[in-house]
């Protein structure tokens, strides 16, 4: 999984590499031969994870910055497709993201949601959050 991130991420910077190129008039003439067009053809996505493991290492990389930017949108973006799939580190990071309001306004009553969902799949750190939570939280 970590070689699909590390993949990723040198194909993305390849592929500005290309465009400085295309777009330089300088280039145009070398950029129109067979072995400029075999090597300069569009690289499939290889960060497009279906596994819920590696949706949830992805999404922890754009929470963290890892080699990337911090980008709590798509952070988000695939902690929920994880938690979709009842993925229970996916469901506690989403969760810690609504009660902390990274990249959003926070949202408790949807943290302590996702905080016992995950706390249901056996998580600790989700009973415990649960447990403190609770007191505070509105009955439904």
């Amino acid at each position: 999984m970590a070689v699909k991130l590390y993949l990723k991420s040198a194909t993305s910077k390849a592929q500005r590499g290309v465009e400085k190129i295309q777009n330089d008039p300088t280039c145009q003439s070398a950029l129109h031969t067979p072995e400029a067009k075999r090597i300069l053809a569009p690289v499939p996505d290889l960060a497009n994870p279906t596994d819920a493991a590696e949706q949830y290492a992805l999404a922890a990389s754009y929470d963290d910055g890892g080699d990337k930017h911090i980008d709590y949108v798509k952070a988000k973006f695939w902690y929920e497709k994880a938690a979709a799939q009842d993925y229970t580190d996916a469901i506690s990071a989403l969760a810690f993201m609504y009660e902390k309001g990274k990249g959003m306004e926070p949202d408790y009553q949807k943290a302590y949601e996702l905080y016992q969902r995950s706390a249901a799949q056996g998580d600790g750190a989700s009973q415990y959050m649960v447990e403190a939570m609770a007191p505070h939280m509105k009955k439904k």
